[in-house]
């Protein structure tokens, strides 16, 4: 029950480091963390991600908290956008 209430006051945080990481970039972006994997991939991939394959990595990452490495780049990336005052220019 902590986590839950701690999750409804601050809805980026999250028992894992890296997966606040995502949600906080997610929230600054005011999207969703499955479309801030897309969007990540497509940074990293140069290429838009096929429907079946997104399913497939992000069942990865809600349940067994599985993280790309382009997803963590990418969410650190907005953050430091974020830190510098140039997020809306981006």
């Amino acid at each position: 029950m902590n986590g839950l209430l701690k999750t409804l006051i601050k809805p980026d945080w999250d028992d894992n480091p890296k997966r606040s990481e995502i949600l906080h970039a997610a929230n600054l972006l005011q999207i969703g963390e499955f479309q801030l994997i897309q969007l990540a991939y497509k940074v990293w991939y140069k290429e838009n991600l096929l429907e079946d394959k997104i399913n497939k990595i992000f069942s990865e990452y809600m349940i067994t908290g599985i993280i790309p490495i382009w997803v963590t780049y990418y969410a650190k990336d907005i953050i430091k956008l974020e830190k510098a005052n140039v997020l809306d220019s981006y």
